[in-house]
């Protein structure tokens, strides 16, 4: 079985949608990894993809289901100002959880080629 361990902040930020590491590419490896197949950064968009997405994770690590990211009320926070408001909630996460969570790779396959699921999402069909 193929297994690799993601620092708490990508998993959380796979889990969640929500950019909570500092780099995106981590980000994306955590997903293409966990899914088992290339996505396509327009389909980070897609619902379905975010709730197969987060009950991969949660079957493989019950105890992440139902985390819910501190929102601030500060609306102008953005990147490096928003890693230091989640930080403290991070270092919660990583002494309840771990500092990196081992996921398993995913085996699934596309429903649809990367082209199609754009065409759909801008609101045409498979051209």
């Amino acid at each position: 079985m193929d297994t690799r361990d993601f620092p708490i902040d990508v998993v959380l930020s796979a889990l969640t949608l929500q950019m909570l590491c500092p780099k995106f590419s981590d980000l994306h490896d955590c997903i293409e990894f966990v899914v088992g197949h290339a996505v396509w950064t327009h389909e980070l968009a897609d619902r379905a993809l975010a709730a197969k997405l987060a009950a991969l994770i949660v079957a493989q690590h019950p105890a992440l289901e139902g985390v819910a990211v501190p929102v601030s009320d500060d609306k102008s926070l953005r990147g490096e100002a928003y890693l230091t408001f989640i930080r403290p909630w991070l270092a919660q996460m990583a002494d309840t959880h771990g500092a990196e969570i081992t996921l398993r790779k995913g085996t699934a396959e596309r429903e649809a080629d990367p082209v199609s699921t754009l065409a759909q999402m801008v609101g045409g069909g498979a051209r």
